[in-house]
């Protein structure tokens, strides 16, 4: 590591392979576990850097930070190719959560560079508020802008080019553009490559009829003028393990019932709402065949299958 400290009083704390250049009094670096790539400079007083467990830098981390009494935290398993942060002003500070993906060139300004001075009161009219939060698991894209006091909420993707300025911290929701906007909520993200889903298949489905609840919420649904072609969204019966069911849609005509199998995955911030991570293995998504046809559809019920167990509960769409 190479380490240039011109102020006094400053600590730098754990494995640490790249550049950090302190020009201020009582400042403090620390990694929680081996950490590559880096090049902190900090001029300010009385700044921390706090980079937590697992954390990986691909190809570089740069950051500035000239103001004092600022943080930035980088939590547990978060991951980034290559990323730029600049910390202006006092008081400021950056919080990223766990398990979080940085593209590469994302750009993080937490703060304004020049002063905008109204002409009527004399004062300053663009200070930063109240720092920048980014939740856990969110996916930034490649070439990201994200601005002052930005709140980014948990399992979220901020798509590639956006300049960020959403300040509602809502979960699991797509951003992009500039000036940035929601183009999408009720969807997560995973770090495997994508995988197109399938048709479903007709099936046929044998067991007795079970008491329990079924709670469930269609978050996305796609209906053309003439059929019916895909519902997303997630279920879990209560008081059972979601990993262990499985879910199916039953489409009654007048003259018969077809049934198909959804694919199932895993919705995090679902298990953690109802206190109980049974019901990981809640989310649903399944596409139907061309030939459900909107005008003879009589009803559709979801069953939700455990063990010999089967539980239905009539959708409305």
């Amino acid at each position: 590591m190479d380490i240039i400290d011109k102020g006094t009083n400053n600590t730098i704390i754990g494995n640490i392979k790249g550049k950090v250049t302190i020009e201020g009094n009582n400042n403090k670096v620390i990694a929680d576990s081996q950490l590559n790539n880096i090049n902190f400079l900090i001029q300010g007083n009385n700044n921390i850097i706090h980079i937590k467990e697992n954390v990986a830098i691909f190809k570089r981390l740069d950051a500035t930070i000239t103001g004092n009494e600022s943080k930035l935290e980088i939590n547990k398993n978060t991951t980034m190719y290559q990323v730029y942060i600049l910390m202006n002003e006092d008081r400021n500070k950056i919080e990223i959560g766990e398990d979080c993906m940085f593209s590469d060139n994302v750009r993080i300004l937490a703060s304004d560079s020049h002063s905008i001075i109204s002409t009527t009161t004399g004062k300053c009219i663009n200070a930063h508020k109240d720092g920048v939060i980014i939740g856990n698991h969110v996916w930034i894209g490649m070439n990201a802008l994200i601005l002052k006091d930005v709140k980014i909420g948990d399992n979220s993707i901020v798509a590639a080019g956006t300049v960020v300025t959403y300040k509602k911290a809502e979960k699991n929701i797509i951003i992009a553009g500039n000036p940035c906007k929601k183009i999408k909520d009720g969807v997560t993200w995973k770090r495997d490559v994508p995988i197109k889903n399938k048709i479903s298949k007709e099936v046929k489905l044998d067991g007795e009829v079970g008491k329990g609840k079924i709670d469930f919420y269609v978050e996305n649904k796609i209906l053309t003028k003439k059929s019916l072609k895909e519902i997303s969204g997630w279920a879990y019966l209560e008081n059972f393990v979601s990993s262990k069911s499985e879910i199916f849609f039953e489409i009654e005509n007048r003259l018969s019932k077809k049934i198909y199998k959804a694919q199932m995955y895993e919705r995090e911030d679902i298990a953690k709402k109802s206190n109980n991570m049974n019901y990981i293995n809640s989310g649903f998504t399944i596409l139907f065949p061309d030939n459900i046809r909107l005008n003879k559809i009589k009803d559709i019920n979801m069953i939700i299958k455990n063990g010999n167990k089967l539980y239905k509960n009539k959708i409305v769409l």
